[in-house]
């Protein structure tokens, strides 16, 4: 079941590979949030992995792996369908593999761009909730108040996107999306949701991790 989200700090990379490639797999450091009240140490490992690595994984999330269907199953026909280059609700980009990526979202918990997004709001709630539950509990790491601070005072970005790969375009050996930094302190990514054909076993989440370099998260 995929009842996880994954949490970086300052830098988050996703690359969708249409052809396969060679990779080094890396564990991402799991934190299962159903622990944080009867775990005294939690949070100062948490903290401590997140600041040594850059990013985390939180499980045991109620009822994640139902929300998230909910969220993703049908978005990407609904994007496609209701596009309409006269509005901004739904926004179109032609990645380098020629496959296209159609994007809706919101900025501090106001309702999504799209019709297509309603029902995300309990995989919002749930995110919203895990990282409240995380991010302003009680400690007393003083590098976590400082987080605390710097997120409770910070603009709320959500992105809901849909990678198609459309039979009539051209296929090229790029890959879809290139390694980036994504701008912001924190990022939160729910496992991606694949429909239709298989993904190719390069497909995924790639990450640069300071100790193997760059490696597909598992």
């Amino acid at each position: 079941k995929m009842n996880n989200i994954v949490i970086s700090l300052l830098i988050l990379h996703l690359l969708i590979h249409q052809t396969v490639q060679m990779y080094t797999s890396c564990e991402l450091p799991k934190f299962d949030i159903r622990n944080i009240n009867n775990d005294k140490d939690f949070m100062n490992n948490f903290i401590e992995t997140l600041k040594n690595k850059g990013f985390v994984q939180i499980v045991g999330i109620s009822s994640f792996n139902q929300y998230r269907i909910e969220a993703l199953h049908g978005l990407s026909d609904c994007m496609l369908r209701k596009y309409n280059p006269d509005n901004n609700e739904i926004i179109k980009a032609q990645m380098d593999d020629n496959s296209i990526r159609y994007t809706i979202g919101s900025s501090n918990r106001l309702p999504i761009s799209s019709s297509c997004g309603l029902n995300s709001n309990n995989l919002r709630l749930s995110i919203d909730h895990t990282l409240n539950t995380l991010f302003h509990s009680n400690v007393t790491n003083n590098e976590m108040k400082s987080m605390n601070e710097l997120i409770s005072s910070n603009h709320l970005i959500e992105h809901l996107h849909s990678f198609t790969p459309l039979e009539y375009y051209n296929q090229t050996n790029e890959i879809t999306l290139r390694m980036h930094v994504d701008e912001g302190v924190m990022i939160a990514m729910t496992s991606g949701y694949y429909q239709g054909d298989e993904p190719a076993d390069s497909s995924g989440l790639y990450l640069l991790d300071n100790q193997i370099g760059r490696c597909k998260a598992k």
